[in-house]
C-alpha cells in the first residue's frame, strides 16, 4: 500500500455509495445520472427499487433485460469499486494513521485493507477474463473458444469479503469504546457498511439472475 498520507475532502465525506447515487439521483436529474453511469434506463429503475427494498429481488423483471445489459452493469461496478470506493476506504485508514498513529487496530486495518483489495483484485480478474467473455461469446451465437463451463466455474469462484468486512466492522466497533478520535472510525464503518452493501447486491444480481440466464443459453447452444 502507498503509505503517502492523503487528506479527506469535503467531497470525499459526502460521496454516497454507487446505491445510495442512485437512490438520491433519481429525485433529480434523471438524463445527467443516465449519462453519467450509461445504463439502460428501464434496468436503471429496477436497480433503484432493488437498492431501496434490499429483500425483494425482482428477479423475474431483471431477468427480462438482454444479458448485454446485466454485464454492463456488473462491469461498471468492478470499474466502480476500484476507482472509488477501495480509495474511500484506503484514504480514512491513512487518515486514521495521521490522527492516531498509535491506535492498535491501525495494523489490523492495514492488513485487512490489503487483502481486500488483493481478493477483490483476484475476483474480479476472474470474472471478466473468463466468466464474462465467454457470456458474450454466447450471446453472439458464436461457439465457445474455451471448455470453459459456467457452473464449474461458479463452484469454484466463492467471496468470502462480505463476510471479511463484516468481521472488520466488529473491530472497529469495539475500537470506537476506547478512543476520543471517534469520527474517524465512524467515517471508516460508514464506508465499509455502504461497500458491503454494494457487493452483496452485486452479488445477487450476478448469481440470480446473470448466471440462471448464462446457463440457459449455455445449455441450449
Amino acid at each position: 500500500m502507498n503509505h503517502t498520507l492523503f487528506y479527506l475532502s469535503d467531497w470525499q465525506r459526502q460521496t454516497p455509495s454507487l446505491a445510495e447515487r442512485y437512490a438520491l439521483e433519481k429525485r433529480g436529474d434523471l438524463s445527467t445520472l443516465l449519462h453519467r453511469e450509461i445504463l439502460e434506463p428501464e434496468f436503471f429503475i429496477q436497480l433503484i427499487s432493488l437498492f431501496q427494498s434490499e429483500t425483494d429481488l425482482p428477479i423475474e423483471q431483471l431477468k427480462s433485460f438482454p444479458i448485454a445489459v446485466i454485464l454492463d452493469y456488473l462491469e461498471k461496478t468492478h470499474r466502480y469499486y476500484f476507482g472509488v470506493k477501495l480509495l474511500e476506504i484506503e484514504q480514512s485508514i491513512l487518515n486514521l494513521h495521521w490522527r492516531i498513529p498509535e491506535n492498535e487496530l491501525l495494523p489490523y486495518l492495514v492488513s485487512f485493507f490489503d487483502w481486500v483489495r488483493n481478493n477483490l483484485v483476484f475476483h474480479i480478474q476472474m470474472e471478466e477474463e473468463q466468466l464474462f467473455p465467454y457470456i458474450k461469446e454466447l450471446c453472439s451465437g458464436l461457439a465457445p473458444s474455451s471448455n470453459f463451463g459456467i457452473l464449474s466455474f461458479i463452484e469454484n469462484h466463492k467471496d468470502t469479503i462480505e463476510l471479511q468486512i463484516s468481521e472488520v466492522k466488529k473491530h472497529i466497533v469495539r475500537a470506537q469504546q476506547s478512543v476520543t478520535e471517534i469520527f474517524p472510525f465512524c467515517l471508516l464503518l460508514k464506508q465499509l457498511d455502504e461497500f458491503e452493501k454494494d457487493l452483496r447486491i452485486h452479488a445477487r444480481i450476478e448469481d440470480e439472475v446473470l448466471i440462471p440466464l448464462a446457463v440457459e443459453l449455455e445449455q441450449g447452444k
